[in-house]
């Protein structure tokens, strides 16, 4: 059954693209939460001429978040969750702002009928110092704290026989 709130626009949140690597890999698919702890972006790395699980990186569909890397939102959306969350300096701030939306009860919708491709921190570096790390780590506290209940739920689109250390829907091995 086809969700009809799914195409009204005043119901959307946001929407996230199709995300490559420059060797035509996937970067990013859409989020789930709970993936390496936080969230994670869903087949990292897998040709972008595959489907993937049950045809997901093919298909438009609900996902609790997507990359800001490529994000659209109309302005009165973001003012109404009152944008981004400024505690979240780099990591998060894009995941933190889906689950407001979300919380206000509006779709994320991942599309991959726009693709582009991304260079995937190449602007702001890898985490490899003593201070990038300390930052990192803070930023991971701060949205453990922040959305304790919605980590401990779980991501609502995605299945939880599927893994949490992968991004891959491979089968969880608990």
């Amino acid at each position: 059954m086809v969700d009809r709130n799914a195409w009204n626009v005043s119901a959307q949140g946001s929407v996230g693209v199709k995300l490559l690597y420059p060797d035509d890999t996937i970067q990013h698919a859409g989020c789930v939460i709970g993936i390496g702890g936080i969230a994670g972006h869903m087949f990292v790395n897998m040709p972008a001429n595959r489907t993937g699980y049950l045809h997901k990186a093919s298909i438009l569909q609900d996902m609790s978040a997507v990359t800001a890397a490529c994000m659209m939102v109309k302005k009165s959306e973001f003012d109404s969750v009152k944008g981004f969350d400024e505690t979240f300096q780099v990591a998060f701030n894009d995941i933190d702002l889906c689950m407001k939306f979300r919380a206000a009860g509006k779709k994320i919708v991942f599309t991959p009928y726009a693709e582009l491709y991304h260079y995937e921190s190449k602007s702001r570096g890898l985490e490899d110092t003593p201070e990038k790390q300390f930052r990192f780590d803070k930023e991971v506290k701060r949205f453990q704290e922040k959305w304790a209940q919605q980590l401990e739920m779980g991501d609502p689109y995605y299945s939880p026989n599927l893994s949490v250390t992968e991004g891959d829907c491979s089968l969880r091995e608990d």
